[in-house]
């Protein structure tokens, strides 16, 4: 009996040495392999909506080239919900490396004060504070230290590139100039950025007309509203500048619907490069659509990603700025070639990375820069 007893005690001594051992094996390989970087991200609409679905995408696809691990939440158009998201995401269990917000109708404040007492890095892009929240909030790492950087689109220039491209094509066709706007919801920073832009487009040119802008909240169906009201009031418009594309749409509807033909009785253009509007530039329906800062949340990742391996993007500024693109007649079919089913598994985002690249010494996160890449 105390030899089966000793041999029982000796076999199960084996065996949790065995388990020990496993253990450890599996512990020192997990040790050997990176850890991943943890983004969380707050969506401010919603998983289909037609600008914030390519953003999340376009992130998707950076984090997968760079072993990061992107959570995605949406806020629904619901600014009090999108704070409490950050709430959540920054006093969770499983606190993420980084927290991504855009600055959504006052709330970016509220935000950036979550990340700094709980002790988490927070990055605005899209949309940043306005001037009010400036004055309290300050800027980046100042006062605010977890508050480590933004990244924005130069908003202003957009839409003034859009009016000077429309203003163009009008006397190109020669056509009576004759324009109003639609703007996006009224205390949104880009469309109040946009229309500044716009305006300041307008004061450069003689011999036009220029009625008024309306806004709408982003959407082709408020646009529509406005426009038929503006058509109403104004007979001879002749060309439209919306602050985005489902407002140029919406005015093209309009037009349609008036027995008239885009892109010949009237012109209009916006701005995101969404999937309609493209085929809409495509087709001649809509001159123009500015964008390709869908594409921030992506280089947003690239960032991240150098800054958590110890790479301070400070250098390039803690605040930067995009400049968006213009898609015409002339462009459409090249950028529609490479994305037009916007697969952006194409990209190697490794090769915008300064850690993987030692040699760069500025990011350059242009749309020539990726198309490089197909050349």
């Amino acid at each position: 009996m105390i030899y089966l007893k000793n041999k029982m005690n000796f076999i199960l001594s084996l065996r949790i040495k065995k388990v020990l051992l496993s253990l450890f094996i599996l512990i020192f390989c997990l040790s050997l392999s990176p850890a991943k970087i943890k983004v969380t991200f707050i969506n401010p609409q919603t998983k289909e909506d037609t600008f914030w679905k390519p953003v999340t995408d376009f992130m998707q696809a950076a984090c997968n080239d760079l072993n990061m691990e992107l959570s995605v939440f949406y806020a629904d158009f619901d600014h009090l919900k999108m704070v409490e998201l950050v709430k959540q995401a920054a006093y969770g269990f499983d606190q993420p490396d980084f927290i991504v917000i855009k600055a959504y109708k006052k709330q970016g404040g509220r935000c950036i004060q979550i990340a700094q007492d709980a002790r988490v890095n927070l990055f605005i892009f899209n949309a940043g504070l306005d001037e009010e929240e400036t004055v309290r909030y300050g800027t980046p790492r100042s006062p605010y230290s977890q508050w480590i950087g933004q990244m924005l689109p130069d908003d202003e220039q957009a839409g003034y590139d859009l009016a000077k491209i429309l203003i163009a094509r009008g006397k190109t066709k020669q056509i009576p100039i004759k324009m109003i706007g639609i703007g996006g919801k009224h205390a949104d920073t880009p469309s109040i950025l946009r229309i500044k832009g716009l305006k300041r487009a307008i004061s450069d040119e003689k011999g036009i007309r220029f009625y008024q802008t309306a806004t709408a909240d982003w959407t082709k169906s408020t646009a529509m509203q406005k426009f038929y009201d503006l058509y109403d009031r104004y007979k001879d418009i002749t060309i439209g500048w919306g602050a985005n594309d489902p407002t140029a749409l919406g005015m093209i509807e309009v037009i349609k619907k008036k027995q008239l033909v885009p892109g010949i009785d009237f012109l209009t253009g916006g701005i995101d490069w969404t999937k309609s509007a493209l085929q809409a530039v495509k087709k001649g329906e809509m001159e123009v659509t500015i964008g390709g800062h869908f594409m921030e949340g992506g280089w947003v990742m690239v960032l991240l990603y150098d800054y958590f391996h110890g790479i301070d993007f400070k250098s390039d500024g803690l605040t930067l700025s995009t400049r968006m693109s213009a898609l015409t007649a002339e462009n459409i079919n090249a950028y529609l070639r490479y994305f037009g089913k916007q697969d952006w598994t194409k990209i190697d985002f490794k090769k915008f990375s300064k850690k993987n690249n030692p040699s760069l010494t500025k990011y350059d996160f242009s749309i020539d820069a990726i198309l490089k890449q197909f050349k």
